[in-house]
């Protein structure tokens, strides 16, 4: 895999090793306040041939202006289903016109598709039959649903209702369940939607994952459910 380097028109060659450390800092003296030297990855692309772009984020072009011309740089058609997230171990949230002045010299920037495709996608896989698409959407969202702006687009889409759906039905259990109620108290802690939406057959089911013999008891499950019905105290 190859990745391309600024020079002149911000395209040449360099090893893909650049992508597995921080890029060089170019001193501010040398460097206007308002361009930033990142380089962006695409996961989602599967092909060998991926080649990494390093690009100069300038912070006075729209998010829409920069996530286009990375598209071009890939082929990539409809730039409006892409979005650009950043990628250290404690930091994975969508890049919004709000944040995005946390941008740094050297970070590495991740392609995905938005926030809002991925909330249908992850819809569409809950709303399906196949067991295996449901628990894979479930262990996304239970990553994705503490970014305020996916929330806000799950929501949206009302597929927060689906997770209320399976909480009720009870049919999952374990890591499936573990990450549907992760991801409820996530969605939930953004504080978009009232937690007067619940009834009494959802708190009864998440009562249910407290009351289990211990030697039976997932510890997320427990954390997660133990959230909920304090929240439910507190709001409902």
């Amino acid at each position: 895999m190859a990745l391309k380097s600024l020079k002149g028109d911000r395209s040449s060659t360099v090893s893909t090793t650049a992508l597995a450390r921080t890029l060089p800092i170019t001193p501010k003296k040398n460097q206007d306040d308002n361009i930033k030297k990142v380089a962006v990855t695409m996961p989602d692309l599967n092909t060998s041939e991926q080649q990494g772009q390093l690009i100069e984020f300038d912070q006075t072009m729209s998010l829409e202006a920069i996530i286009k011309d990375i598209c071009q740089k890939w082929s990539l058609t409809e730039p409006k289903n892409y979005a650009l997230r950043f990628n250290e171990t404690n930091q994975k949230m969508y890049i919004t016109e709000s944040n995005r002045n946390n941008i740094r010299d050297g970070q590495v920037l991740n392609l995905t598709p938005s926030a809002g495709q991925t909330a249908r996608q992850i819809q569409q896989a809950l709303s399906g039959s196949r067991l295996e698409d449901k628990n894979t959407a479930l262990r996304q969202l239970s990553f994705l649903a503490s970014d305020f702006t996916f929330a806000m687009e799950f929501i949206r889409i009302e597929a927060h209702r689906l997770i209320i759906d399976i909480v009720q039905g009870g049919n999952f259990k374990g890591d499936p369940l573990a990450y549907t109620l992760k991801s409820f108290v996530c969605l939930m802690d953004h504080a978009i939607i009232s937690w007067e939406i619940l009834d009494v057959d959802f708190i009864k089911k998440v009562a249910d994952c407290v009351s289990v013999s211990s030697s039976n008891l997932d510890p997320s499950c427990l954390q997660s459910a133990l959230a909920i019905l304090e929240s439910v105290v507190l709001h409902w």
